[in-house]
Protein backbone atom coordinates (compact mmCIF):
# COMPACT_ATOMS: atom_id res chain seq x y z
CA UNK A 1 0.00 0.00 0.00
CA UNK A 2 1.57 3.31 -0.71
CA UNK A 3 -0.50 6.99 -0.02
CA UNK A 4 -3.61 4.43 0.88
CA UNK A 5 -3.77 3.20 -2.65
CA UNK A 6 -3.18 -0.45 -3.24
CA UNK A 7 0.16 -0.25 -5.48
CA UNK A 8 0.89 -3.79 -6.31
CA UNK A 9 0.00 -7.87 -5.29
CA UNK A 10 3.00 -9.86 -4.32
CA UNK A 11 2.49 -13.47 -5.15
CA UNK A 12 3.13 -16.51 -3.63
CA UNK A 13 6.83 -17.48 -3.51
CA UNK A 14 7.85 -13.82 -4.57
CA UNK A 15 10.09 -11.66 -2.26
CA UNK A 16 10.85 -8.15 -1.17
CA UNK A 17 13.25 -5.45 0.48
CA UNK A 18 16.40 -7.56 -1.04
CA UNK A 19 17.38 -4.15 -1.80
CA UNK A 20 18.22 -2.87 2.15
CA UNK A 21 20.40 -5.94 1.97
CA UNK A 22 22.85 -3.75 -0.10
CA UNK A 23 26.32 -1.69 0.99
CA UNK A 24 24.32 1.63 -0.30
CA UNK A 25 21.26 1.25 1.22
CA UNK A 26 22.45 0.87 5.12
CA UNK A 27 20.02 3.35 6.14
CA UNK A 28 16.95 2.45 3.05
CA UNK A 29 13.94 3.57 3.97
CA UNK A 30 10.94 1.04 2.93
CA UNK A 31 8.95 3.12 0.35
CA UNK A 32 5.54 1.42 0.97
CA UNK A 33 3.29 -0.48 3.67
CA UNK A 34 2.73 -4.42 3.33
CA UNK A 35 -0.51 -6.08 3.89
CA UNK A 36 -1.48 -9.97 4.20
CA UNK A 37 -4.61 -9.87 2.79
CA UNK A 38 -5.03 -13.93 3.56
CA UNK A 39 -2.99 -15.81 6.06
CA UNK A 40 0.33 -16.08 5.07
CA UNK A 41 3.29 -17.94 6.15
CA UNK A 42 6.62 -15.21 5.48
CA UNK A 43 10.24 -15.92 6.01
CA UNK A 44 12.65 -12.68 6.82
CA UNK A 45 16.51 -12.54 7.40
CA UNK A 46 17.76 -9.34 8.34
CA UNK A 47 20.91 -7.12 7.21
CA UNK A 48 22.96 -8.27 10.21
CA UNK A 49 21.85 -12.07 9.96
CA UNK A 50 22.85 -11.94 5.73
CA UNK A 51 26.20 -10.68 6.33
CA UNK A 52 26.94 -13.01 9.05
CA UNK A 53 25.69 -16.19 6.96
CA UNK A 54 27.44 -14.68 3.72
CA UNK A 55 30.23 -12.84 4.92
CA UNK A 56 29.58 -9.96 2.66
CA UNK A 57 26.63 -7.45 1.04
CA UNK A 58 24.45 -8.88 -2.04
CA UNK A 59 26.79 -6.37 -4.52
CA UNK A 60 30.24 -8.31 -3.37
CA UNK A 61 28.40 -11.35 -4.02
CA UNK A 62 26.64 -10.39 -7.57
CA UNK A 63 30.44 -8.79 -8.16
CA UNK A 64 32.18 -12.39 -7.19
CA UNK A 65 29.64 -14.24 -9.52
CA UNK A 66 30.64 -11.76 -12.52
CA UNK A 67 34.32 -12.69 -11.97
CA UNK A 68 33.29 -16.45 -11.80
CA UNK A 69 31.99 -16.51 -15.11
CA UNK A 70 35.14 -14.04 -16.34
CA UNK A 71 37.50 -16.68 -14.96
CA UNK A 72 35.76 -20.24 -16.19
CA UNK A 73 36.46 -18.78 -19.91
CA UNK A 74 39.85 -18.50 -19.29
CA UNK A 75 41.83 -20.98 -20.74
CA UNK A 76 44.44 -20.98 -17.65
CA UNK A 77 41.29 -20.92 -14.57
CA UNK A 78 38.91 -23.07 -16.62
CA UNK A 79 41.86 -25.92 -15.80
CA UNK A 80 41.42 -24.81 -11.61
CA UNK A 81 39.87 -27.30 -9.69
CA UNK A 82 36.24 -25.54 -8.23
CA UNK A 83 38.02 -25.24 -4.59
CA UNK A 84 41.06 -23.73 -6.46
CA UNK A 85 38.71 -21.16 -8.03
CA UNK A 86 37.00 -20.27 -5.50
CA UNK A 87 39.72 -19.66 -3.01
CA UNK A 88 41.30 -17.33 -5.94
CA UNK A 89 38.14 -15.29 -6.22
CA UNK A 90 38.47 -14.35 -2.58
CA UNK A 91 42.01 -13.51 -2.28
CA UNK A 92 41.60 -11.43 -5.44
CA UNK A 93 42.11 -7.61 -4.77
CA UNK A 94 40.01 -4.60 -5.87
CA UNK A 95 41.40 -1.73 -7.32
CA UNK A 96 39.24 1.17 -8.65
CA UNK A 97 40.59 3.89 -11.34
CA UNK A 98 38.82 6.65 -13.42
CA UNK A 99 38.41 7.30 -16.53
CA UNK A 100 42.16 7.85 -18.46
CA UNK A 101 43.85 6.11 -15.21
CA UNK A 102 46.67 3.60 -16.42
CA UNK A 103 46.01 -0.08 -14.97
CA UNK A 104 49.08 -1.51 -17.04
CA UNK A 105 52.11 0.50 -18.05
CA UNK A 106 54.21 0.28 -21.70
CA UNK A 107 56.98 -2.37 -21.05
CA UNK A 108 56.58 -2.72 -17.16
CA UNK A 109 56.71 -6.03 -15.68
CA UNK A 110 53.15 -7.59 -15.24
CA UNK A 111 53.55 -10.89 -12.26
CA UNK A 112 49.72 -11.05 -11.82
CA UNK A 113 46.32 -11.42 -13.30
CA UNK A 114 43.95 -9.09 -13.74
CA UNK A 115 40.13 -9.28 -13.99
CA UNK A 116 38.24 -6.42 -15.93
CA UNK A 117 34.96 -5.89 -14.81
CA UNK A 118 34.41 -2.55 -16.73
CA UNK A 119 35.87 -1.09 -19.66
CA UNK A 120 39.25 -0.92 -20.61
CA UNK A 121 41.30 -0.04 -23.44
CA UNK A 122 44.48 -0.86 -25.15
CA UNK A 123 46.60 2.35 -25.83
CA UNK A 124 47.43 1.65 -29.55
CA UNK A 125 46.44 2.30 -33.32
CA UNK A 126 45.33 -1.22 -33.95
CA UNK A 127 43.41 -2.33 -30.60
CA UNK A 128 40.54 0.67 -30.74
CA UNK A 129 37.45 -1.69 -29.46
CA UNK A 130 37.37 -1.37 -25.13
CA UNK A 131 37.15 -4.49 -23.99
CA UNK A 132 35.52 -5.81 -20.47
CA UNK A 133 34.99 -8.52 -18.07
CA UNK A 134 38.08 -9.84 -19.49
CA UNK A 135 40.96 -11.96 -17.66
CA UNK A 136 44.34 -10.30 -18.79
CA UNK A 137 47.91 -11.91 -17.91
CA UNK A 138 46.79 -15.18 -17.63
CA UNK A 139 48.71 -16.53 -20.29
CA UNK A 140 51.82 -15.22 -18.56
CA UNK A 141 50.93 -16.66 -15.64
CA UNK A 142 50.50 -20.37 -17.07
CA UNK A 143 54.18 -19.83 -18.92
CA UNK A 144 55.02 -19.15 -15.30
CA UNK A 145 56.86 -15.63 -16.06
CA UNK A 146 55.99 -12.26 -15.83
CA UNK A 147 55.31 -10.21 -18.80
CA UNK A 148 56.08 -6.78 -20.45
CA UNK A 149 52.84 -5.60 -22.50
CA UNK A 150 53.89 -3.41 -24.93
CA UNK A 151 51.57 -0.87 -24.34
CA UNK A 152 49.49 0.94 -21.75
CA UNK A 153 46.21 -0.19 -20.50
CA UNK A 154 43.79 2.13 -19.69
CA UNK A 155 40.43 2.64 -17.76
CA UNK A 156 37.55 3.91 -20.35
CA UNK A 157 34.63 3.55 -17.54
CA UNK A 158 33.90 6.11 -14.57
CA UNK A 159 34.67 4.10 -12.01
CA UNK A 160 36.61 1.08 -13.84
CA UNK A 161 36.76 -1.84 -11.07
CA UNK A 162 39.83 -4.28 -11.71
CA UNK A 163 40.45 -7.65 -9.33
CA UNK A 164 43.90 -8.67 -8.92
CA UNK A 165 46.18 -11.12 -7.43
CA UNK A 166 49.71 -12.20 -7.74
CA UNK A 167 51.64 -14.95 -9.53
CA UNK A 168 53.00 -15.99 -6.40
CA UNK A 169 49.65 -16.00 -5.01
CA UNK A 170 48.23 -17.72 -7.42
CA UNK A 171 51.02 -20.78 -7.24
CA UNK A 172 50.43 -20.66 -3.50
CA UNK A 173 46.80 -21.74 -4.17
CA UNK A 174 47.55 -24.59 -6.29
CA UNK A 175 50.33 -25.45 -4.16
CA UNK A 176 52.68 -26.21 -6.77
CA UNK A 177 54.91 -24.04 -9.72
CA UNK A 178 54.42 -27.03 -11.96
CA UNK A 179 51.16 -26.60 -13.53
CA UNK A 180 51.01 -28.96 -16.15
CA UNK A 181 50.69 -31.54 -13.72
CA UNK A 182 48.26 -29.43 -11.30
CA UNK A 183 46.06 -29.42 -14.67
CA UNK A 184 46.56 -33.24 -15.05
CA UNK A 185 45.64 -33.70 -11.51
CA UNK A 186 42.55 -31.44 -11.51
CA UNK A 187 41.21 -32.91 -15.24
CA UNK A 188 41.77 -36.89 -13.32
CA UNK A 189 39.65 -35.49 -10.14
CA UNK A 190 36.30 -33.72 -12.58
Amino acid sequence: VKNNQIAAYIDQHSYFGESSLSRSNIAHLRAATIRAHTDLELMSISRSTFLNIFGTDVEELVTRNIVRNILRKSMVFKRFSLVQLEKCIYKLQLRVYKAGDRIIKKNLLLDKVLVCIDKVQWESSFHQEAIYQQVIGDLAFYNSTAFKYPEDLLAISTECRVYEISHNLLFEILGTKDLISCYEYNANIS
